[in-house]
């Protein structure tokens, strides 16, 4: 019966050690202990500025009973043990939580890894095309590309196709047609929004956006004037390439 109730309040003492509330209040007492070892330490020490036979007789108690020495040692470890088991076991708990995090976090890997193929697939596909079509200009694809090149602050008001003109018959337009055809080109006419800024520096962002588009290059500023203390107008040309 006695075995029994041992065993019991044991299971009950395991329980709560192993619960949440459990280990913080481990976590308190002994902080408490070991903040009242130090101050009982500190308070043994200062004892000298009593006088010799105070402190004396403090050394003679410390070692005349080694059992209350022991016991206070014994205790340090425990304060000292439960603390660190209890941080060994709460970073174990954290890392496997991150593990299974990551484990549930695997199938949606795999759907963005799924959609980025999918996304180059049709890169892939828009490219063949426009090889199948001679070279023709896929104007949904351009579109798609002007308005993911230009920025909040810049509205397009106008787009203008120029065709090439045909050579003069000099030798500059000869040795250019032999070079190549030419290409035509688009002409952009909007308002930018300046914000404090200068108009040049939002129209060279602009530009250089636009430079770095696989299908528009060798973009040219023709013009740009200022409407009011905060827009300004543009027109820009860029080649397209086919």
């Amino acid at each position: 019966m006695t075995a029994t109730a041992t065993d019991n309040q044991l299971n009950r003492a395991l329980q709560f050690y192993e619960a949440p509330i459990g280990k913080k209040v481990v976590m308190a007492a002994t902080g408490v202990i070991l903040f009242g070892f130090v101050l009982g330490h500190m308070a043994g020490n200062l004892q000298i500025f009593l006088g010799r036979e105070k402190f004396d007789a403090y050394a003679e108690l410390l070692r005349h009973t080694p059992a209350l020495l022991w016991g206070v040692r014994t205790v340090l470890l425990v304060s000292v043990t439960l603390p660190s088991h209890i941080t060994v076991v709460s970073e174990r708990r954290r890392i496997e939580v991150l593990k299974q995090s990551l484990t549930e976090l695997s199938p949606r890997v795999d759907a963005v890894r799924r959609f980025r193929a999918a996304r180059e697939e049709e890169t892939r596909l828009h490219d063949l095309l426009a090889h199948l079509t001679g070279g023709q200009v896929l104007w949904s694809y351009a579109l798609r590309d002007l308005s993911h090149r230009i920025g909040p602050d810049v509205r397009l008001t106008s787009m203008e196709v120029i065709e090439p003109q045909p050579g003069s018959g000099t030798a500059a337009a000869t040795a250019a047609q032999a070079a190549g055809p030419p290409s035509r080109q688009i002409r952009l006419m909007g308002l930018l929004r300046t914000q404090n800024r200068r108009p040049e520096e939002v129209v060279g962002e602009l530009m250089q956006s636009l430079e770095r588009s696989p299908i528009f290059g060798q973009v040219r500023l023709e013009g740009c004037q200022a409407v009011t203390g905060s827009v300004s107008s543009f027109t820009l040309t860029a080649g397209i390439a086919e």
